[in-house]
């Protein structure tokens, strides 16, 4: 590898749990009782912009009244388990709604103006806060195009017709101890789950499509699939889609790095192990590197 030298730091958050509580039928009509505000949102529906007004109380007022400790964000979930991760520098933008257009919601619903309806939830039941913590950098990282390459494609992945890529845990067998515990997943958009491997992702499939990985699973609602999955860490390890970036200033930006050491070991196909410097990801040498560790 040529000795081109990048400095960033691995920073990613680490998840303490302050409070989780269910809302209730009576917390519900409580809501409905009360005063709250007005938000107005535009979205595009059946080929035409519709805008709609909703009431409802900010999600930081909410748990303003049910939470004591300090928390960073809040994980809301509706009854299916499609879950939504607000944090609490934005939790005065998004409301519990119980009114669109003047007229009662059947179900309360999360509506956040100005994010993707894949930010909103129907029905929320359980709220969990957490209070976030810096965590270091993984120190082994495995890069998914060298573990594709000893891993065989498989031609059908059922129940999802006419793809075909891996079960999750063909490539993660190889990366985490264990298979088990909440795994931190984010995709090249800047989507992010943290996600119970037991719960969401012991049958999740990742469907190839040229050199992007599409995860699906049967255990999560299909708004919560990650098209084009860029990182997976669970503890010390995580696994890194490399080929789906130009530049680690690309990594950093979406995952929140800002400086690291430079000193890397790598391990490659034919098994040498080689001590250098992170280089850009386009250079050639990555191409047989399954992984590498941090050396500090």
């Amino acid at each position: 590898m040529t000795q081109t030298l990048i400095t960033i730091m691995l920073l990613l958050p680490l998840m303490a749990i302050a409070t989780v509580f269910e809302l209730t039928d009576a917390d519900t009509s409580a809501l409905r009782e009360g005063e709250g505000v007005q938000v107005t949102t535009e979205r595009e529906k059946h080929g035409k912009l519709v805008s709609e007004t909703w009431t409802g109380l900010p999600i930081d007022e909410f748990l303003a009244t049910r939470v004591d400790e300090d928390w960073k964000q809040v994980v809301i979930t509706s009854p299916d388990g499609y879950q939504v991760a607000i944090p609490v520098d934005v939790a005065d933008e998004p409301i519990l709604a119980w009114n669109r257009d003047g007229e009662p919601l059947p179900e309360l619903r999360v509506v956040w103006p100005g994010m993707r309806e894949m930010h909103w939830v129907r029905g929320p039941t359980r709220f969990e806060t957490r209070d976030t913590e810096p965590m270091p950098a993984p120190r082994v990282i495995y890069l998914s195009a060298g573990l594709r390459r000893q891993t065989p494609l498989r031609p059908t992945l059922p129940p999802f017709p006419d793809v075909t890529g891996y079960h999750l845990a063909d490539l993660a067998q190889h990366v985490f101890p264990t298979l088990a515990g909440e795994f931190l997943l984010v995709s090249r958009d800047g989507v992010s789950h943290t996600l119970d491997w037991n719960d969401y992702l012991d049958e999740a499939a990742l469907v190839a499509g040229g050199d992007s990985l599409h995860l699906r699973s049967v255990s999560m609602p299909g708004g919560m699939w990650l098209r084009d999955l860029a990182w997976m860490q669970c503890g010390n390890r995580a696994l890194l889609m490399l080929e789906r970036f130009d530049t680690w200033h690309d990594v950093a930006r979406l995952l929140g790095w800002s400086e690291a050491p430079t000193a890397i070991e790598t391990l490659h196909l034919n098994g040498d192990v080689r001590q250098t410097n992170l280089t850009p990801p386009g250079d050639a040498a990555w191409t047989d590197v399954t992984r590498f560790t941090w050396l500090r």
